[in-house]
């Protein structure tokens, strides 16, 4: 999977609300996938191919907690109901 499969991949997965590095007490909340998407990364060479992978959706410090809880209730209850429309992607 390229990089540009996975940044669509990430609308088709279930997101999570997690706290930063501050912990529980912090304002902000840090969205990301469930699972990890892994992409291949190619080299200047291209001959050595080597995997990242691709998990935050809204970084530490952008989003109050209460706001990144909703978003992710609003994406994953749409990801319940809809799913056919991801499939076509």
């Amino acid at each position: 999977m390229t990089r540009k499969e996975a940044t669509k991949e990430l609308y088709r997965r279930p997101w999570k609300a997690v706290t930063c590095s501050q912990g529980e007490s912090c304002w902000c909340r840090i969205i990301q996938t469930v699972e990890p998407i892994e992409y291949q990364v190619f080299t200047k060479e291209e001959d050595e191919v080597r995997f990242d992978t691709l998990d935050e959706i809204v970084p530490m410090a952008a989003i109050d907690k209460d706001f990144a809880e909703y978003v992710v209730t609003l994406h994953n209850n749409f990801l319940e109901k809809n799913s056919e429309i991801f499939e076509a992607f």
